[in-house]
């Protein structure tokens, strides 16, 4: 039979490498995720505002519009993307 001791010891390092790596998953959804895709969709912006205003660069502006629309366009699609999966899901089973 285990020392109470060694038990505790043993559960306080899970709770240790547990916490560590839900404070991981959490940094990566609120914060490195949103970052990655604000970083896309500023990058396609200027982009597709360079197109349409080659003689001169692009207003700050006009990059959000468009930026925003995109952060908007890409959520859209990802909610369509899911309901699909979930009726696919339900049909299966």
């Amino acid at each position: 039979m285990m020392s109470l001791d060694a038990l505790l010891g043993h559960w306080c390092c899970l709770d240790q490498h547990f916490s560590f790596i839900t404070v991981c998953v959490r940094v990566s959804t609120i914060i490195i995720k949103p970052s990655q895709l604000a970083i896309i969709c500023l990058s396609l912006a200027e982009y597709v505002a360079e197109a349409f205003t080659y003689e001169c660069p692009p207003s700050s502006d006009i990059l959000k519009v468009i930026g925003i629309t995109t952060v908007g366009e890409l959520e859209l699609e990802t909610r369509k993307a899911y309901s699909r999966k979930e009726t696919h899901k339900s049909c299966f089973q």
